[in-house]
């Protein structure tokens, strides 16, 4: 008469053990679900902020972290990041051609896409083709854009946001060493001026590389792409209220570099 007793014992104690599985699996399938959220992303590619999957287009954004992440210093460098979209700067300094689902500008004209840097439109390609600081989400849209940035945007367009500076004090650097002499040195500084009204943001680099590339039609002739440019860029913010926002930057730069495709096959006197 004790078997049937034990067997429900047993039977019990299976159900318990059960049940505890159960919840311990609904918990950790819980937890895995909450750890897998997407962020959302903000774009401003239509002048207003709302979100990526709510633009009627082809739009590719790359924020803080991905550019973080992969390292991104000029335009090349996201280009690559972005399927569709390819550029040719190896003709000279400051020139850059960049080609949006076919469709390019002409070599030393104006951009066949709108560029634009927290909301300013630069027509000069030599804007493109820089050393990048202080980025913090770059979009590139795919397609005619006319309507909403003018004749330069047949192809498309590519904003540039930048860290704006507030009440939060930043000191950031970097620095980086190649092969052939090749040296990379970032800094920034950031804070405010005067608490909730006026914050300021100053920040610089500097690149030194000896080049890469000899010119063999004249033997052992000088490398003819060595480098060296910086660039020193401030921001001023002044909100009186929260009416009225002013926004100032000023940019200064210099290169001293050679072209790799302009250099001639000969001797010259």
């Amino acid at each position: 008469m004790k078997h049937p007793v034990f067997l429900k014992s047993c039977m019990t104690s299976l159900a318990i053990i059960l049940a505890v599985a159960e919840t311990s699996s609904i918990a950790q399938a819980q937890q895995q679900e909450s750890e897998f959220i997407l962020e959302e992303i903000i774009v401003t590619a239509r002048r207003r902020s709302e979100s990526l999957q709510d633009i009627p287009g082809t739009v590719t954004a790359l924020t803080k972290t991905t550019l973080e992440r992969a390292g991104v210093q000029r335009a090349a460098d996201f280009i690559a990041l972005t399927p569709g979209v390819t550029m040719v700067d190896a003709a000279e300094v400051g020139d850059a051609q960049v080609n949006i689902r076919g469709i390019n500008g002409a070599r030393d004209a104006e951009n066949s896409f709108a560029y634009i840097i927290d909301g300013v439109l630069y027509t000069n390609p030599a804007a493109f083709n820089r050393e990048y600081t202080n980025l913090q989400q770059i979009e590139i849209f795919k397609g005619p854009q006319g309507a909403i940035y003018g004749r330069n945007a047949a192809a498309g367009a590519i904003i540039v946001t930048t860290v704006k500076p507030s009440n939060k004090v930043e000191v950031s650097g970097t620095t980086s060493v190649a092969e052939d002499s090749t040296y990379l040195i970032k800094g920034a500084l950031s804070g405010p001026l005067v608490e909730d009204k006026v914050f300021a943001r100053i920040s610089g680099d500097w690149r030194q590389s000896d080049g890469f590339y000899r010119n063999s039609f004249q033997g052992n002739a000088p490398i003819v792409d060595a480098y060296e440019g910086y660039n020193i860029n401030g921001r001023l913010i002044i909100e009186p209220n929260e009416n009225l926002s002013i926004d100032m930057k000023i940019r200064y730069g210099e290169v001293d570099a050679s072209s790799i495709t302009f250099n001639s096959t000969f001797n010259l006197p």
